[in-house]
């Protein structure tokens, strides 16, 4: 994926309009890489509730239609064969193709209403319906790609369509063929709102990681320069001031040596440069602190900070 690989471009979060996914085939190939699970879980969670929902409408089926046997009978073959599909999703090797099985599935259980249309005398009952909960259920409960829904509620009209041609010539087919034309393109039209959303707040997400690396690259190095700053001070410490303290040790011995010469015999100078050695040494020494208490600063704002608390003056209230 380009946010982890390397640098990522706007570009990369274009949506192609018409299809309403990525225009950038790395960044969809990603989406899609982060979506498969989720969309899975669901699709088979919809269809384990659905599936059961629409064999039980051989109930209704068996009540109002002129020739139930047949009717009832495609509807548990379909519901059964769509059953069978269902659980290829489980299946580890076919689970890649879960939207095609879940296309398959949808399309199963659509013919049983072009059936039962096709089938009846004419087309004054309301099974068109269930193409209307057929389209909401594809655009709004599945996840499956706009294309892909699209070509579906396709695949509906069409079915309707066919199945109703031949019956007797009445407004009703054209009137149910313009309703489930208004209610796809209002499904459509949401399904394809809901793909750009989520590919939106997925490309935030790739954004915000993205952030989120560069600033975790920041606090280490961050961190690496503490740790060197410490590394040097610890150089300094070892390697300065022990000899400071070495050479202010043995000025004091040169100038206890030199002065007990002075007293003896005149002094050539030695003892003025000694003293001068002693005073320089400590200076420096002095300077060595001062760094050292000046790290130590950042140290003491990082450590916490505890609360003065006066136990006599509680005991005094107390009483």
């Amino acid at each position: 994926m380009a946010s982890r690989s390397g640098q990522i471009s706007a570009m990369d979060g274009v949506i192609d309009v018409f299809r309403a996914r990525f225009a950038c085939d790395t960044t969809e190939t990603a989406f899609q890489e982060a979506i498969r699970k989720g969309n899975r879980r669901t699709n088979f969670r919809v269809l384990l509730v659905g599936i059961p929902i629409v064999a039980a409408y051989a109930i209704l089926d068996a009540r109002s239609l002129s020739d139930p046997g047949a009717a009832v009978a495609y509807r548990l073959t379909a519901c059964f064969a769509a059953g069978c599909a269902l659980a290829m999703i489980l299946h580890p090797t076919l689970r890649r193709f879960q939207e095609s099985i879940v296309g398959f599935i949808v399309c199963a259980l659509s013919s049983i209403l072009f059936f039962v249309v096709h089938n009846e005398g004419s087309v004054d009952n309301t099974y068109y319906v269930g193409l209307v909960q057929n389209g909401v259920a594809v655009c709004f409960l599945l996840r499956l790609s706009f294309l892909r829904s699209v070509g579906l509620l396709v695949f509906f009209l069409a079915g309707h369509a066919a199945a109703s041609a031949g019956k007797p010539p009445t407004g009703e087919p054209a009137v149910q063929l313009i309703i489930l034309v208004t209610m796809f393109l209002i499904c459509g039209f949401g399904n394809y709102l809901i793909q750009r959303y989520r590919r939106y707040d997925f490309w935030k997400a790739v954004i915000i990681e993205r952030q989120n690396e560069r600033l975790a690259a920041l606090l280490e190095a961050e961190q690496k320069d503490r740790q060197r700053k410490v590394a040097a001070l610890n150089m300094l410490v070892h390697a300065v001031k022990t000899p400071i303290h070495q050479i202010s040790g043995f000025s004091d011995l040169v100038l206890m040596h030199l002065s007990q010469r002075a007293a003896d015999g005149p002094d050539d100078g030695g003892l003025e440069s000694a003293k001068y050695i002693k005073s320089a040494s400590e200076d420096l020494r002095d300077a060595v602190t001062s760094l050292l208490d000046y790290y130590q600063l950042d140290e003491i704002e990082r450590a916490p900070q505890s609360e003065r608390f006066d136990f006599a003056e509680f005991l005094e209230d107390e009483v």
